[in-house]
């Protein structure tokens, strides 16, 4: 316990008290085996319209309760974890951020027993989105790929296609030019009253990669833009994924701040004098050298930059 007697954040401490496995833990552990780490904020999302889960106090102790508890009852079964065990993890690589708890939101990940849960019961999907990188390079796309998700929800003529149901690789990966080419994942958006869908190839950048292109093979926006001319507007995407004629493919690059988006940016105008209506842009800076726990993206919601075209809104 800490020095007012609260169980310490990243240390299991269960009392021994058995939970009721519900519609509402299930719905959160499918949401970290689909999109990675997430935190709280993003969870109550995902589960706030189930019955009786409004109380958004009650899901952060909920929350709580799964990842220090090892006692479990599901459909009168008891379930008990090993010592130290939990249905969800809490990555240790945010407790410089937690010190201060104050506005600061969780961040979980699915246990291994979790995962186990889920198997069990017939709810994991192979080829989930499956971010790879650095802690805050996976937490960002695993952010923005639950956002358009979550933003879908609010239009009932939007229906989200995760990337499980797209492509049969947990992250997207095709040959351009000769040139193995792999975008940090995929999802699509279709309208249901025109049968119109959008492939969305998502690009997440932290300022850490070049600008332009070098002699080396070594990635650089520049050789992604030229990649996505080839594989978007020459429509080889659509044998990649599948797609109907009418059917749109656009590249999504999320960045963590306005000096770099606006150096890729004229990248995309060196290239595409007549401006591209292809590629869109938006930056968050919660995603930088500084973490900071985001709000659920308004990626469908907010203007996306096109270099050289007006401003593109899903919604």
């Amino acid at each position: 316990m800490d020095e007012i007697g609260r169980r310490k954040r990243f240390h299991r401490m269960p009392t021994g008290a058995r939970v009721q496995i519900t519609e509402r833990i299930l719905a959160v552990l499918e949401a970290l085996h689909w999109y990675g780490n997430l935190p709280t904020n993003y969870l109550y999302e995902f589960t706030r319209d189930l019955p009786k889960s409004r109380d958004r106090v009650g899901f952060v102790k909920l929350l709580a309760k799964l990842f220090h508890e090892n006692a479990y009852v599901i459909d009168g079964e008891y379930i008990t974890l090993p010592n130290g065990a939990g249905l969800l993890d809490r990555p240790a690589r945010q407790k410089k951020a937690a010190e201060n708890p104050l506005g600061v939101e969780m961040i979980h990940a699915l246990s291994e027993q979790g995962c186990e849960l889920l198997r069990s019961l017939g709810r994991i999907v192979p080829n989930a989105f499956s971010p790879s990188g650095p802690f805050e390079h996976r937490l960002f796309g695993s952010c923005a790929m639950a956002s358009i998700d979550l933003g879908t929800r609010v239009d009932p003529d939007l229906e989200f296609i995760p990337q499980h149901r797209i492509i049969d690789t947990s992250q997207p990966s095709y040959v351009v030019a000769g040139q193995r080419v792999k975008n940090d994942g995929i999802c699509a958006i279709r309208r249901t009253s025109t049968g119109r869908t959008f492939y969305l190839f998502h690009e997440y950048d932290r300022d850490t990669e070049r600008t332009h292109m070098s002699r080396s093979k070594a990635k650089s926006w520049e050789r992604t833009v030229l990649q996505a001319r080839a594989f978007l507007a020459g429509g080889q995407f659509r044998r990649y994924v599948g797609a109907q004629d009418g059917d749109v493919g656009l590249l999504l690059n999320l960045t963590v701040g306005h000096r770099h988006l606006s150096e890729m940016l004229k990248v995309i105008e060196k290239h595409f004098p007549s401006g591209c209506p292809f590629i869109l842009s938006q930056s968050y800076p919660h995603f930088g050298a500084a973490l900071s726990t985001p709000p659920v993206l308004p990626l469908l919601t907010e203007p996306w930059v096109r270099a050289g075209r007006s401003d593109y809104r899903f919604l």
